[in-house]
């Protein structure tokens, strides 16, 4: 993997202008800003997230989180990281206009022309980041089975989606429909076959509806044969599921669609009542919050935790379960040691109780007996050395 690594460590740097602060993506958009006189706090200042501001669009805060994210955890979700690169390093459309319009109102638009060049196809980032993936994809294949190249293949799929669709929520998309990369479940199954005959009755009837669900009129989904791509099965469920009120989530007592087929409803008589409690059912069977539908998603998109994480060699870390609790714990100390001043008692007691494991340690005789250990122990020593002596230098 480390070819890998190297070659997505290579777009970082050239993002950060190899050293060459004037070079460094942000300091020229940054330029960009103050030219037309809005000039922000650092990114890593407190002041940055005042709410005087008026940055309160969280869709963009969401985008942020979610890349942090996976560069705290990039071992565990390198190609879910390559595939949100690929979507990425993509040109798009508002880019060259960007760079096109800019100009004739007096703004520059050198940022935006920045990444029209270095973002080509041929040898920008754009044809680096489809290069990672094919790479990916092989090194996979050379040493695992055509079952773990499929799941490092929807892992990076999972990735490319979320790119995109954090893209349609920032441009104001955000009901866009998202590629279907999952197969339906029972329940599902039965909903659609049940709306596939009658799309085929009532396509016509819709025609004038204002209706739209994930980003497409009703009538788009009733037409002729819309319903027969599988792809467009899951895109139309995932989109009801989030279509509120027509659809609540987890309460089809309270979901438009169940009333309206109801009794006084405009499409009683439309579903016999076996098909409506066949659609009751899969409503009450979905989960309530927009969090629980992320992550379901996303294991849809790649298979079951469980199954994924028995076939997959990509993920040792994500593997070992009993690595979750060192994560809880990891995740605290940090917390903890980006206010070393404040919680410099608790630091203090932290370092006691690494003090007594040091004990613990010299006196178990077997501990560091097998090949190799006494080299991994130095090596963890040395690293948990300099880390101390910057806290203790910060306090």
């Amino acid at each position: 993997m480390r070819s890998i690594t190297k070659d997505a460590w290579q777009i970082l740097s050239e993002e950060l202008g190899d050293g060459d602060v004037e070079r460094n993506h942000v300091f020229v958009y940054r330029d960009l800003l103050r030219s037309v006189n809005v000039d922000l706090p650092a990114a890593d200042s407190q002041e940055f997230v005042a709410s005087d501001l008026g940055m309160d669009n969280v869709s963009v805060w969401r985008g942020a989180v979610a890349q942090l994210l996976m560069g705290l955890f990039s071992h565990d979700f390198l190609p879910e990281a390559l595939g949100f690169n690929l979507f990425f390093e993509q040109v798009t459309l508002e880019t060259l206009q960007a760079a096109h319009e800019l100009p004739k109102l007096g703004i520059s638009g050198y940022y935006f022309l920045l990444h029209v060049c270095i973002d080509n196809t041929d040898s920008g980032h754009s044809a680096m980041a489809q290069s990672l993936v094919s790479h990916y994809l092989d090194t996979i294949r050379e040493s695992g089975s055509e079952k773990e190249v499929e799941l490092a293949w929807r892992r990076i799929q999972a990735g490319y989606v979320l790119s995109r669709q954090m893209g349609d929520e920032e441009s104001g998309d955000g009901n866009a429909a998202v590629p279907s990369l999952r197969s339906l479940s029972a329940k599902e199954d039965r909903v659609m076959r049940m709306l596939q005959c009658k799309a085929r009755a009532s396509s016509a009837l819709h025609c004038k509806s204002r209706v739209k669900i994930a980003g497409q009129p009703l009538a788009a989904w009733l037409s002729s044969h819309a319903l027969d791509n599988p792809q467009n099965q899951v895109s139309l469920l995932d989109g009801l599921r989030q279509a509120s009120p027509w659809v609540r989530s987890g309460d089809s007592s309270s979901s438009l669609l169940v009333r309206e087929l109801s009794w006084g409803g405009k499409m009683f008589g439309a579903f016999t009542d076996t098909e409506v409690e066949h659609l009751k059912e899969w409503i009450d069977s979905l989960p309530h919050k927009s969090e629980e539908y992320a992550t379901d998603t996303y294991w849809n998109m790649i298979g079951s935790p469980d199954q994924s994480m028995e076939n997959s060699k990509i993920s040792p870390v994500a593997q070992d379960q009993g690595l979750q609790f060192a994560i809880a714990f990891a995740r605290k100390v940090i917390c903890w040691s980006t206010e070393s001043v404040a919680n410099e008692a608790t630091l203090l007691g932290l370092a006691r109780a690494f003090f007594d494991l040091e004990i613990w340690v010299a006196n178990d005789q077997d501990l560091l007996n097998e090949e190799g250990r006494h080299a991994e122990f130095a090596m963890g020593y040395e690293i948990g050395r300099e880390e101390i002596e910057k806290a203790i230098g910060s306090m």
